[in-house]
């Protein structure tokens, strides 16, 4: 209603339920929006089903869509510390399989994960190269909104995950909980 172009939806929709995510995409095509550019998230990898009701909207309506994921690390034994429990292999295949829908995605490794040695960072890179070659296939550049691979000093646990929610367990110290405490630090 506003003239929004851009559109971020934070957090993965499927965390509701499948009886959640089938009403979020009727309210979704119900909603007549056109000409948007909506960016979803992912926590876990996709499957093709669910990118084709992405698809199927988007395709229907004129929308262009987006996405956006974070494995965390190139090395499975780190990205389990997240509940992130797939292979290289199989990140590899979901992001073909979001590139061949016509997806574009950004993908988020950290660097700086506590117990994290200099291979697992080289490993990251490998498998980021690799990503990357994956898009390179399908997506010019110019025409990306975003970068495909990022990597980011990891400062501050999503709220909510395992390493927020035992921080003692992942060796990390948290010195803000809550909104207020960051509030307050300012």
């Amino acid at each position: 209603e506003r003239g929004r172009d851009k559109i971020y939806l934070y957090g993965d929709i499927r965390l509701g339920g499948r009886a959640y995510v089938d009403a979020f995409f009727k309210a979704l095509h119900a909603s007549g929006m056109r000409g948007a550019h909506v960016v979803f998230e992912l926590f876990r990898l996709a499957d093709a089903a669910y990118i084709q009701k992405w698809t199927d909207w988007a395709g229907r309506t004129g929308n262009t869509l987006e996405a956006t994921h974070s494995p965390e690390s190139g090395h499975a034994s780190l990205r389990r510390q997240f509940g992130k429990h797939y292979s290289n292999e199989r990140l590899l295949e979901h992001c073909r399989l979001m590139a061949d829908s016509g997806i574009p995605q950004s993908v988020y490794f950290m660097l700086g994960i506590p117990g994290q040695t200099r291979r697992e960072v080289l490993d990251t890179l490998e498998l980021a190269d690799a990503i990357a070659g994956i898009y390179s296939r399908r997506f010019r550049k110019e025409h990306l909104r975003h970068d495909v691979v990022s990597y980011n000093f990891m400062q501050v646990p999503d709220a909510g995950s395992r390493m927020f929610r035992q921080p003692g367990r992942h060796v990390v110290r948290l010195e803000l909980r809550t909104f207020t405490h960051l509030v307050d630090r300012l």
